[in-house]
């Protein structure tokens, strides 16, 4: 029996037996062969719905299997739980007659079943915290979109201690931008299309803006219509090898039974260009930008070679040590290849008496060196016999890293940054609860610390040594989310960047807290 088979079975959709009429082309979605899928959406194209019965499938299928729902915010999460999630569990029989006893547990955030298959549903936006200490046989992440991308690989780590044949990943949102982290995925997957054969002049269409007519979907060759219902197949669009691990269809509001015309015109003429195409087309549209650009960078670099200061050498001012945790090579991304994965680069920088920040040595950890044990010995070592006054270091990739770094350190002292938007402060210390760790404010402090690079208030090594840092710079990209509220994210590793940030959030924090202490 088909997976999809079995969903209408088991599965009610608002108190009514759950159904793929005028949605047959849903069934792929859950037929695919692969374990891993991304799946790009129109809005009010069923994606929570498919989610839910995806979560749930998996719950009825694999007894004792533990499954991770995420999306950005909180209340995106209760709303799924509780209006969507809930509703399938309450009143399909089937379902409630197999999988619910007295033992279950159906609150928010957590819910057990009687197989003892499990689901825990959390949010992270700037920051993943919330997802530590959970292991996993399946991540679903939903609006993955507004996702930061370096969080994607760290909770894909939440399965790492699941066997192999059972890991599961599921990526679910509306596009928005080209670099955004659903369509970076969705690049790297199969790519399936839903391509419809014009029954006029035997065309076949993948649909875009063209097919938009004045009274329904239209053959953008001889603008006959298409449908409902839709003469169409599956189509992988992707031929890449390493592209088949990794299922990803696009589903636009073009192909929804339900469709009022009069509606898509009024969007279609009212809508900016860039809605448009994420919201109805499920399209990615560049409306963000690059702050920064290799001439800036090449302003801001120094005569001076990227070389560790002498030992012993009495220069003025602050020195500081600033780390950004990845996991390089050795990460599951990496393995995977088609997720994220970032290196750790560790920057040496000194505080002058001017409020210029110059970073005169750097390093990104490759190949061997990506080793973390080897990396925290490596930092410890440095910061010793260089006898740095403060060592800033990357709260959320570096949990484990930091506690082992703080061992080996001693009496230098040490600080971890952790990237929030919730913070009203740009960076807030309270001393009285964790006297080691500093909450900043992601955009706000990216915004200052971008603004110092153009302004050259913070200077790096000569250029041609700082060039093979110069992406992790470049790469960063202003987007903002469905609120409007505009953040950072980026398509290459920005460790660098993040590396440099710290060192100068720590020497500042010294000089105003420590020095002299």
């Amino acid at each position: 029996m088909r997976r999809s088979d079995l969903v209408e079975r088991v599965f009610t959709l608002k108190g009514k037996p759950f159904s793929f009429k005028k949605r047959e082309m849903f069934r792929l979605i859950y037929d695919k062969p692969q374990r891993s899928s991304v799946y790009m959406m129109g809005r009010q194209m069923g994606k929570s719905t498919t989610l839910a019965n995806e979560i749930l499938i998996d719950a009825l299928l694999i007894p004792w299997s533990n499954t991770l729902f995420v999306t950005p915010r909180e209340k995106q999460t209760r709303t799924f739980s509780t209006d969507k999630l809930m509703p399938v569990i309450k009143y399909s029989p089937v379902f409630k007659a197999l999988m619910m006893d007295s033992d279950s547990v159906s609150n928010v955030f957590d819910k057990s079943f009687a197989n003892n298959s499990k689901c825990f549903l959390r949010y992270a936006y700037l920051s993943a915290d919330s997802i530590r200490g959970i292991s996993a046989h399946k991540v679903i992440l939903d609006e993955v979109q507004d996702i930061i991308w370096d969080n994607v690989g760290i909770i894909d780590e939440v399965l790492s201690g699941s066997e192999p044949e059972l890991r599961r990943r599921s990526y679910a949102g509306t596009p928005k931008t080209f670099n955004n982290t659903l369509n970076k995925l969705y690049q790297k997957s199969t790519k399936h299309e839903f391509i419809i054969k014009c029954q006029h002049c035997n065309k076949w269409n993948i649909l875009g803006i063209e097919n938009v007519g004045r009274t329904g979907v239209v053959c953008k060759k001889c603008s006959g219509i298409l449908g409902p219902p839709f003469h169409g197949e599956w189509v992988a669009t992707n031929s890449d090898p390493a592209a088949q691990r990794l299922f990803g269809v696009r589903l636009p509001q073009l192909l929804s039974p339900n469709v009022d015309w009069e509606e898509m015109l009024d969007k279609y003429n009212t809508y900016p260009t860039y809605q448009f195409h994420n919201e109805v087309l499920a399209l990615p549209f560049d409306v963000g930008a690059n702050p920064l650009s290799e001439l800036d960078l090449r302003n801001a670099c120094t005569q001076e070679s990227n070389i560790l200061p002498p030992t012993g050498a009495q220069v003025p001012g602050i020195l500081a040590l600033g780390v950004d945790w990845g996991h390089g090579e050795d990460s599951m991304g990496a393995a995977k290849g088609f997720l994220p994965t970032g290196y750790t680069v560790a920057t040496m920088g000194r505080l002058q008496s001017n409020g210029t920040y110059k970073i005169i040595w750097m390093k990104k950890y490759v190949g061997r060196e990506s080793d973390p044990r080897k990396q925290v010995h490596e930092v410890a070592k440095l910061a010793k016999i260089h006898k740095v006054n403060i060592i800033g270091v990357d709260h959320g990739a570096g949990f484990y890293h930091n506690a082992e770094l703080k061992d080996m350190v001693g009496d230098v002292p040490m600080i971890e940054f952790n990237a929030s938007g919730n913070v009203k402060e740009k960076m807030k210390w309270d001393p009285e609860v964790d006297d080691s760790k500093i909450t900043f404010h992601r955009t706000r402090c990216m915004s200052e610390f971008i603004h110092e690079i153009k302004g050259q208030k913070v200077l790096f090594p000569k250029w041609d040594e700082f060039k093979p840092f110069c992406d992790d710079f470049t790469t960063v990209y202003i987007d903002f989310s469905r609120t409007g509220t505009m953040y950072y994210d980026h398509v290459l590793p920005d460790d660098s960047f993040h590396a440099s940030m710290i060192g100068k959030m720590a020497a500042i924090f010294y000089a105003n807290f420590m020095r002299g202490g």
